[in-house]
């Protein structure tokens, strides 16, 4: 009885072990993808589609393809190594079947959206043989039948072997599980471990956060955000996150730079849309002043038409409104700005004066 009893359980326990997948026919089959499909991305991404059905058998071959097919650019600048978002990059990837990380990220990314997909490409750095490796590095996150893994085509495609570029897909960075995955890949930003309790990157050692940390709601809110807003916010997680090191500030100065940008841009916006509506009083006021003086013996005429003077009143407020909003005024606008503001009160005082006027006839 005892001899048949451990038969049953030792029967139940390998029935239940997981399973791992057997990846050889989407590997073969992407082996032999016709050259029609090899001409443009939308082209690739179409005959992943058609040939595969599954989530998972759908980004493998995406990164298997991308592998197999892209060689590393060991001639690009440091400078632009995680560049990804440019179209330009990644036309350019696909095209010469040369590239730094941020193009082999951002042309898995790209294709995972032809595929409905949800993917995002990861900014970060890496840890190699216990060591902070102080240039950027890209990545890929996707959401596969609801759960969040990660993919690092370049780490998997191959290497430089006597000065020639050898490809060898590599498993151990396809479809990572995030916490497997934080080991040698750290993100600047922590939203993008995928981890409800996120490794703390310090000086002395990463240590794993005590308290949950929401990162799905995070990540919803971070893409709710304006550019400026995203920036502040990734450099508020970073510093509350990451110790320094070379990578992370280098990242940091980028955001910095980019926010210096965005709010340059900010003030141009908000610049000339109260130019627009200084115009557009202005205007008010012409059309106003035009009809009061054609009507000066018809002072009833005139004061029906007075309500305007409120809108004309109306539009300077808002002009001078977004005058205010504008932050860190730039020196090259600061001369045009004041002559605006000088402008906007010299006619509210116009404007002022002439509702007076009609108030007393």
């Amino acid at each position: 009885m005892r001899i048949a009893l451990l038969f049953v359980l030792c029967f139940v326990s390998s029935s239940v072990l997981p399973q791992k997948p057997d990846w050889n026919r989407v590997d073969q089959q992407v082996n032999q993808i016709p050259a029609s499909a090899e001409k443009s991305i939308p082209a690739l991404a179409l005959w992943i589609k058609i040939s595969f059905t599954t989530q998972p058998d759908r980004i493998r071959a995406i990164q298997r393809w991308i592998a197999l097919n892209l060689k590393y650019d060991f001639t690009t600048p440091l400078s632009v190594i995680t560049q990804k978002e440019n179209p330009e990059i990644i036309a350019a990837a696909f095209k010469t079947r040369k590239a730094v990380c941020g193009g082999y990220a951002g042309l898995m990314d790209s294709v995972c959206k032809l595929m409905n997909i949800k993917s995002f490409v990861i900014d970060g750095y890496t840890i190699q043989d216990e060591k902070i490796n102080p240039n950027a590095h890209a990545w890929v996150a996707a959401l596969i039948d609801e759960k969040w893994y990660l993919f690092d085509p370049t780490w998997s495609s191959g290497s430089l072997v006597n000065g020639q570029y050898e490809h060898e897909f590599d498993e151990s960075y396809f479809m990572v599980k995030p916490e497997k995955m934080i080991e040698t890949h750290i993100p600047f930003d922590p939203i993008w471990q995928f981890q409800d309790f996120p490794v703390m990157s310090r000086s002395n050692g990463n240590t794993q956060q005590k308290t949950f940390y929401n990162f799905e709601d995070s990540i919803q809110d971070y893409f709710q955000l304006p550019d400026k807003q995203k920036i502040t916010k990734e450099i508020d997680r970073i510093n509350q996150t990451q110790s320094r090191n070379q990578a992370v500030v280098r990242r940091l100065s980028f955001l910095y730079s980019n926010l210096d940008v965005e709010i340059y841009n900010e003030n141009v916006s908000l610049y000339n849309e109260s130019i627009k509506l200084y115009n557009d009083a202005v205007n008010k006021w012409d059309d106003y002043i035009g009809f009061r003086n054609k009507h000066l013996d018809d002072i009833q005429a005139v004061k029906k038409k007075s309500p305007k003077l409120d809108e004309v009143l109306q539009e300077l407020e808002k002009a001078n409104h977004k005058l205010k909003q504008m932050k860190e005024l730039p020196s090259d606008m600061s001369a045009g700005v004041f002559e605006l503001r000088d402008a906007i009160r010299t006619m509210q005082s116009q404007v002022q004066g002439e509702k007076k006027l009609m108030k007393t006839k």
